[in-house]
């Protein structure tokens, strides 16, 4: 048997005269959202099951947040005999700095200059890419537009003391291979090679260059943005 005493802010379950259970407005919070996501996942397996097979074909095999083909999409192409392995630089600087909403928009741009730039680039995880190509030479000048394509995007977001902090350019860096684990290794490599240039910034460090704060001083990761409240802006750099 159970009883119910109401409290301010509480809800006190009695269960047979047993020490009672209690539920904070937080709980309660908690299991609401829970219920919505339920409801949001029946709205999903609904329209699945209204898709027919090549459009729920199409949707496994795409990355959900770039829209470019995934690593599922990968594994069932054909190798080609040329891999470039590609990586996003400074993605857990926006990600830290500014909020995750920027760092996807960072991976969104760069899905958007390969997919302009060849057929056979795929989102393999995280801030990682693949393309391939029948030669080494034809995908170092694929991964070479890319990096001229990202040259002239803009991403900024305004940060809670008002200020804006405005990044030119986005950059990767990129190692090429016979196959998969080949390029991976020559990445890894390129990454070593290009921090100790100065080229490329370590993990978690701002960028070094291209990056400007409008409104204070810029001081590396000084201020956070808050999620859901930054405003992102992609532009093209007149020539």
């Amino acid at each position: 048997m159970s009883s119910k005493l109401g409290l301010r802010g509480v809800d006190v379950d009695m269960v047979d005269g047993r020490k009672p259970v209690t539920q904070s407005a937080e709980r309660r919070a908690a299991l609401r959202d829970k219920q919505s996501e339920r409801r949001i996942d029946v709205t999903t397996r609904k329209r699945v099951e209204q898709m027919s097979p090549e459009e729920m074909k199409l949707m496994l095999l795409t990355h959900e947040l770039t829209g470019i083909p995934n690593r599922r999409a990968y594994q069932e192409a054909k190798k080609l005999p040329a891999q470039a392995f590609v990586d996003a630089d400074s993605l857990k600087w926006f990600n830290d700095t500014l909020g995750h909403e920027a760092g996807d928009q960072v991976l969104r741009e760069i899905a958007s200059a390969l997919a302009a730039t060849t057929s056979e680039a795929y989102h393999i995880s995280g801030d990682e890419f693949l393309i391939q190509g029948r030669s080494e030479d034809e995908v170092r000048r694929a991964v070479l537009h890319v990096r001229h394509l990202l040259q002239h995007t803009v991403v900024q977001a305004r940060l809670p003391d008002g200020s804006v902090i405005r990044k030119r350019g986005l950059e990767i860096s990129y190692g090429i291979g016979g196959c998969r684990i080949e390029s991976e290794a020559a990445l890894a490599e390129a990454k070593r090679s290009r921090e100790m240039s100065g080229a490329r910034a370590p993990r978690g460090e701002p960028p070094r260059r291209g990056l400007v704060r409008l409104g204070a001083a810029f001081s590396g990761i000084a201020g956070h943005a808050s999620a859901g409240k930054i405003g992102l802006r992609r532009q093209r750099v007149r020539r």
